[in-house]
């Protein structure tokens, strides 16, 4: 059963988010179906859960509770009904589906194997869908379905840079796309490295191209942190003098930045790990305007999308602040 619960899941990720039915006011879509099924697979395996349960789980449990509280706070308690449940089919259904399904190495490698050769499949159509200007894929499921759920501005010149549209393949936006690329993008380097067939080189290309295609730096900062924790793992026995000297350097360089600069560290980290310098302006924005929002509603979120962002503007950092941790 739990075999089964867990090719659904994959299934359903490559499913277009046009494929939903609503509840109410909640729309349910193919993956959290699946993944209500794990959570409720969960509950009634709950001995074998209990058994495993660690500090993780109790973490788990406490931001569930957390964002509960928010919404309760903010929206009422209908509100906090109906995104909690849906938080927590997202978060909590998802965890105890990988912790009672990948047990051993062998899953593990088939869960990567899968994905790879299913992202490696859709290349061809983001390659049309880049050069063409043309989301087919998202066509096709709309005149199924009936329903329009890709953000309009997707299809606006907002997304298209040198006369490539950003691909969003059968997924709700670029970013969402390029990281899920990113994700699986080292065991397919790995795989080259190990076996270095047609094959997995094959793959590993297509999932390159696909990625870059996407033109998000989402991907981009996803394999530079994925890079640097790998290098870290690797040596960090064999040369841990160096790390330790490596660290307190970069604190030094950060600080010395921090000082002389009007920007400040973290606003220049932030404005140049982008492909595009407008990006880099509105993180700017978002570093400037959101910071003491979050200081003074840590916990329970803004309520409202103002905030003390410039009117007219709806950044990123408002958005995750309108509920406190959601």
């Amino acid at each position: 059963m739990l075999r089964i619960i867990a090719i659904l899941f994959i299934i359903s990720i490559f499913i277009p988010l046009e494929f939903y039915v609503m509840v109410g006011s909640v729309r349910v879509e193919a993956y959290r179906m699946v993944l209500g099924l794990a959570l409720l697979y969960a509950l009634f395996n709950l001995r074998d859960v209990l058994q495993q349960a660690d500090l993780v789980d109790i973490l788990l449990f406490c931001l569930v509770g957390i964002v509960f509280a928010s919404f309760w706070q903010n929206h009422g308690m209908q509100k906090a009904v109906e995104s909690t449940g849906i938080f927590a089919i997202e978060t909590v259904g998802a965890f105890y589906l990988a912790r009672l399904f990948i047990t051993t190495p062998q899953r593990f490698y088939w869960i990567n194997q899968t994905f790879i050769a299913l992202l490696a499949l859709l290349t061809v159509f983001t390659l049309y869908e880049a050069f063409s200007q043309h989301r087919i894929l998202h066509e096709i499921a709309e005149k199924l379905t009936g329903n329009h759920a890709l953000d309009p501005r997707l299809y606006t010149y907002h997304y298209i840079r040198s006369s490539i549209m950003r691909a969003t393949s059968l997924f709700a936006h670029p970013i969402l796309y390029g990281t899920l690329l990113a994700l699986f993008f080292p065991f397919a380097l790995l795989l080259v490295v190990r076996f270095g067939s047609l094959n997995y080189t094959s793959k590993l290309v297509g999932i390159t191209v696909s990625m870059l295609l996407t033109l998000s730096s989402a991907p981009l900062l996803a394999l530079i942190f994925q890079g640097f924790t790998a290098v870290l793992v690797k040596f960090w026995y064999n040369a841990r003098q160096f790390w330790i000297s490596l660290f307190f350097g970069g604190l030094a360089t950060a600080l010395l930045i921090e000082a002389f600069s009007n920007r400040g560290f973290f606003g220049i980290l932030i404005s140049y790990l982008t492909f595009n310098p407008n990006t880099g302006y509105f993180r700017i924005l978002q570093w400037e305007y959101t910071a003491d929002d979050i200081r003074e509603n840590l916990i329970w979120g803004l309520r409202t999308m103002i905030g003390h962002a410039p009117i007219g503007w709806n950044g990123w950092g408002i958005v995750l602040t309108v509920s406190g941790y959601c």
